[in-house]
């Protein structure tokens, strides 16, 4: 071995996927291994590691093993309450952060909805959502804020860290001290926080397409999303309440659809200005039927994972949690065959091979000057009390 390849080997960290064999037990997450192995070339600048025996050395101090069991234990919980096996792995996988089913993952990948099996700031938004209401009926504003940043930092120890993770955890938990001590929070300023945090954590995450999806959507989202919803409305009217309330019921009920798929729109629009041109210079190609799934999909997400949250926490309470479970099994399932049912042929992909990095740098480039220029024609004069 080279002394350059040497080098190379001693800068680069290794992930590693074991096969799963029922006559080996699993490696213990709290132990430190050394790995003796031999390194193949094969092509020119192309080497295979092939890993040849572990040998267990001196313990280390993490989370991880007693993560593992934390997660074990949690499908436990559901393993009886979710009888459709579909549901099950969905479920425990939305929660946990960890999907092992291909299956479930190739038919989210058909549809460009593989954002929604990555923990984001759509779920932390919706578990903070759920915990804001709940708390707030016994607690004070301030104090359910504080302990709502206790149980999201508790739940991202409980995933475990990744750059969509800890984005969400920052952003999460710079809003709801901004709530405690009583000042707003700038959620560009958040964003970049986030950033900075990440960078200093671990620059190499920065190489990682999670992190490159999560704060490219997030930036645009939070760019684009309002000059977006505002063009649409001269096609999509908004509606003063006064105005809503002399309709009729059922116009009120459409207005509301309305209205709900103008954001929808709104939001999809902004994503795949930064996600689009990624995902074509990444895979070279596109589902068309992204466009669609994710105008509602994300929505009936939402339904299932607060049906999940309501389950739990009335867990004690027999009756109702089972009744809970037992309609988000069949909600859920009816969700996930909009999915698995959709024949082969109604696939429709763009693909493109043209776009280079050197392109989407001055794609980006562009939109990011344009993002700021709406940005600040539409930002208003912020409070000097702003908290971050």
């Amino acid at each position: 071995m080279n002394k350059a390849l040497s080098f190379v080997i001693l800068y680069c960290s290794f992930v590693f996927s074991l096969p799963v064999k029922k006559k080996e037990e699993r490696p213990n997450a709290n132990l430190n291994y050394t790995l003796h192995a031999t390194i193949k070339e094969v092509s020119k600048g192309d080497y295979l590691l092939i890993p040849q025996q572990w040998t267990a050395e001196a313990k280390s101090w993490n989370f991880t093993e007693e993560r593992f069991h934390a997660k074990e234990f949690f499908k436990t919980l559901l393993e009886d309450k979710i009888e459709n096996k579909k549901c099950f792995a969905f479920l425990t996988g939305i929660a946990t952060g960890n999907f092992d089913d291909r299956t479930m993952s190739a038919e989210f990948g058909r549809f460009g909805l593989q954002h929604i099996m990555a923990i984001s700031g759509f779920h932390f938004s919706m578990i903070a959502f759920f915990l804001s209401i709940f708390l707030r009926l016994f607690l004070h504003p301030k104090h359910a804020a504080l302990s709502i940043v206790a149980l999201l930092s508790f739940y991202f120890v409980f995933l475990g860290l990744s750059s969509s993770i800890l984005r969400a955890w920052i952003a999460s938990t710079l809003f709801f001290l901004g709530q405690f001590l009583g000042r707003s929070s700038s959620p560009l300023n958040s964003l970049g926080f986030a950033l900075l945090a990440i960078l200093l954590l671990d620059p190499m995450m920065t190489l990682n397409l999670g992190f490159q999806f999560s704060f490219l959507a997030t930036g645009a989202i939070l760019f684009f999303y309002s000059p977006t919803e505002k063009g649409l409305s001269k096609w999509l009217p908004k509606r003063t309440l006064e105005e809503v309330l002399q309709f009729s019921l059922f116009t009120q009920h459409a207005y509301f659809f309305v209205s709900i798929l103008r954001q929808a729109l709104a939001l999809s629009i902004a994503v795949n200005l930064t996600t689009l041109p990624l995902s074509l210079l990444v895979f070279h190609k596109f589902p068309l039927l992204s466009f669609l799934y994710n105008i509602f999909f994300p929505f009936l997400v939402s339904i299932s994972m607060l049906l999940l949250l309501i389950g739990l926490c009335t867990f004690w309470i027999k009756p109702i949690s089972m009744l809970l479970f037992s309609l988000n099994n069949s909600f859920t399932g009816w969700m996930l065959n909009l999915l698995y049912y959709l024949p082969l042929n109604g696939d429709i992909w763009i693909r493109v091979r043209w776009i280079t990095p050197e392109f989407l740098i001055l794609y980006f480039s562009a939109l990011l000057f344009l993002g700021m220029y709406l940005k600040t024609r539409q930002q208003e004069i912020r409070s000097s009390f702003a908290w971050i």
